[in-house]
């Protein structure tokens, strides 16, 4: 027996995948004092772009304008560069966050471990240019759950350490904290 199969020539195409919404971050420590010239936050854009641009097989596109912090510590997640890309991220306008090095985004892995819940939580990946990390990849996802693991033991051994003091200087009958 032969089966016929008719083909529809009126059957939609497969649809178009959505182009995947790639912002750039970058920061530095120290700003330009003469702001002339090619500066190192340039650069961190500009490799991130063209990284961006590469990918552009798997749909991605560079949501523009990068998103900058110039002269602001990675010790700190109160910068205005990136409190705008969680704003979009959490307005659903971002879906990879592409960064030169991971320790543009946070130079402490306590904040790093804030951060990537929230980035899970949107369904937004994290891609380093320079580094093998990107979280759409099991060796990246492993890499950023050492880094967040590393990070979770930190701040259970200095609450640790935090509690020890406290009792042995309570234990001298001494008091310790701000005023009484």
């Amino acid at each position: 027996m032969i089966l016929s199969v008719k083909l529809d020539a009126q059957a939609p195409a497969a649809s178009p995948r959505p182009p995947v919404r790639c912002a750039v971050y970058a920061r530095v420590s120290v700003a330009d004092p003469q702001g002339n010239g090619l500066t190192s936050i340039d650069v961190q854009v500009e490799a991130c772009r063209a990284y961006i641009k590469s990918q552009r097989g798997l749909g991605w596109v560079v949501v523009e304008p990068a998103y900058k912090d110039e002269g602001v510590t990675g010790a700190t997640l109160k910068r205005p560069g990136l409190r705008a890309l969680l704003d979009d991220i959490r307005q659903d306008k971002i879906d990879v966050v592409v960064v030169h090095r991971l320790d543009r985004l946070s130079r402490s892995l306590f904040d790093l471990s804030e951060l990537i819940p929230l980035l899970r939580v949107q369904r937004v990946e994290l891609v380093s240019v320079t580094q093998q990390l990107d979280t759409q990849t099991p060796n990246g996802r492993l890499s950023l759950n050492l880094l967040t693991s590393f990070a979770e033991f930190e701040r259970e051994i200095i609450g640790e350490r935090t509690r020890e003091k406290v009792a042995a200087t309570r234990g001298k009958g001494l008091w310790q904290g701000k005023g009484r």
